[in-house]
């Protein structure tokens, strides 16, 4: 076992980046598992729960469309390293707390994902004491009271025009889910009434919540800003808050939407229309205001229009 793996550096490509308060990069379990496989080999290195996992909190808090647990477990982790030294064998052990909160709106669930994210917690924390290899140098920034607030490195003075600006982590993709939802607006920063206020405007428009916020983020290639947030909002409301005015809501929302893709006419430039551009292109102008059941025409005659056919030859 060479023990100068432990220091080395992660591979860029196994740091990965969530959504959610503080610094948000991260190394998954798996890449700890098999790296120690590796540097260690097979059954020359071993972790245990030692004690717990113990509930230590457990509300049932206002989120989403209605209530959910929020459940804290912790646990206090073993890892034991074994290696060859001369002609003895040393072991090292390495012991830490994990500490997860589970958050879902069924009880059994939210203590699952708790007690099962502590042990992965402990894990990571005691790994990290091996070395830069397993991400000693990621800090928490959120625990430290570091987390970053515009110029607030350099506050009382003006940022120097010279400095390099800060390269933007690239976004990870996120499975639609309320958890999901809920680590995009707290990685927005958004306070209380800014939150309360985004959500209104999301309803309003009469789309599902964590839809919305999980489509904007899978579509953004770096983690963004909020106000990347709300310019993607403001696009999106016309669109949206016209095809509620004509009825259409939740599932039928997607659905026109997806029939519109790729059959929208082109502009006098002929230059491709988005389907968000052609709804209010088509609303703004039309006179009376159509409903539900006239612009589902409208696509079916669009629809029955795009020739799918190739032809045979080109001239």
């Amino acid at each position: 076992m060479s023990k100068e793996r432990f220091n080395s550096d992660i591979p860029k490509d196994k740091l990965e980046v969530k959504p959610g308060r503080g610094n948000n990069q991260y190394i998954g379990a798996p890449y700890i598992i098999n790296e120690l496989n590796e540097i260690c080999g097979q059954g020359r290195w071993g972790f245990e729960v030692v004690t717990g996992p113990d509930v230590i909190c457990e509300d049932l808090l206002p989120g989403g469309s209605g209530k959910n647990y929020h459940v804290v477990a912790r646990c206090t982790g073993k890892l034991w390293v074994s290696w060859a030294e001369g002609e003895e064998t040393q072991e090292t052990v390495f012991v830490d707390a994990g500490c997860i909160r589970g958050i879902d709106a069924e009880r059994p669930q939210a203590h699952i994902v708790a007690i099962k994210g502590c042990a992965t917690d402990a894990l990571k924390r005691c790994a990290k004491m091996l070395g830069r290899h397993f991400g000693v140098d990621i800090k928490d920034d959120a625990k430290s009271g570091n987390r970053d607030r515009g110029n607030s490195s350099n506050q009382g003075g003006s940022r120097d025009s010279a400095s390099p600006a800060p390269e933007r982590k690239r976004a990870i993709d996120v499975e639609r889910s309320k958890d999901s939802a809920k680590d995009i607006l707290y990685s927005l920063d958004f306070t209380p009434t800014q939150k309360a206020t985004v959500i209104d405007r999301i309803k309003a428009m009469g789309i599902n919540n964590t839809d919305f916020l999980c489509e904007f983020w899978n579509s953004c290639e770096f983690v963004p800003t909020k106000n990347e947030f709300y310019d993607y909002l403001k696009a999106a409301e016309k669109p949206y808050g016209y095809l509620a005015k004509m009825g259409f809501v939740g599932q039928d929302v997607a659905n026109i939407l997806a029939r519109l893709d790729g059959i929208t006419p082109p502009d006098a430039e002929g230059n491709l229309v988005s389907p968000g551009d052609f709804i209010v292109a088509y609303y703004e102008g039309a006179d009376p205001k159509p409903d539900m059941k006239a612009f589902a025409e409208l696509v079916t005659s669009l629809e029955s229009g795009v020739t799918t056919e190739e032809p045979d030859e080109f001239d």
